[in-house]
């Protein structure tokens, strides 16, 4: 966009897709890597957010000691600018968590919790898994041919 006021109009004239969105989020990240203090701050500020949310999960559940933490979505796929400030706000409350993206689908993450209550958590290696996933989420189209 040449100037914030199109960005501002383009944002508003019509509801955005979720590329469309996400494709802000892209050009967002490689200005916080550049080490654009606006875009830095953006990403600071949503870790913190979702730090207290994270936060706000293991106290009430009563999470103690080392546990993970795993992070599913594409906002991860931003790396650092995102997850390091993220990990900080977790460690804040417990230090031990290990924080890492997780690589599959999110409904990667259903599949394998239901598997473990089932009994066959390790019927199926994670990247079996995750292709399983890929196929299962795959439009129709490709799943033709």
């Amino acid at each position: 966009m040449p100037s914030v006021e199109a960005l501002a109009a383009h944002v508003y004239s019509k509801p955005l897709s979720k590329g469309e969105i996400a494709a802000f989020a892209i050009e967002t990240a490689k200005l916080a890597e550049d080490g654009d203090a606006v875009a830095c701050e953006l990403y600071r500020h949503g870790a913190g957010l979702l730090g207290e949310q994270i936060a706000a999960v293991i106290h009430r559940t009563g999470l103690q000691g080392a546990f993970p933490v795993g992070l599913i979505g594409s906002a991860f796929k931003a790396g650092a600018v995102f997850v390091e400030p993220l990990t900080r706000a977790v460690h804040k409350l417990a230090p031990e968590v290990r924080v890492s993206v997780v690589e599959i689908a999110p409904v990667g993450g259903s599949l394998l919790l239901a598997m473990r209550a089932c009994g066959c958590e390790g019927a199926l290696a994670a990247t079996e898994l995750g292709r399983l996933v890929d196929e299962a989420l795959a439009p129709e189209s490709s799943a033709a041919a």
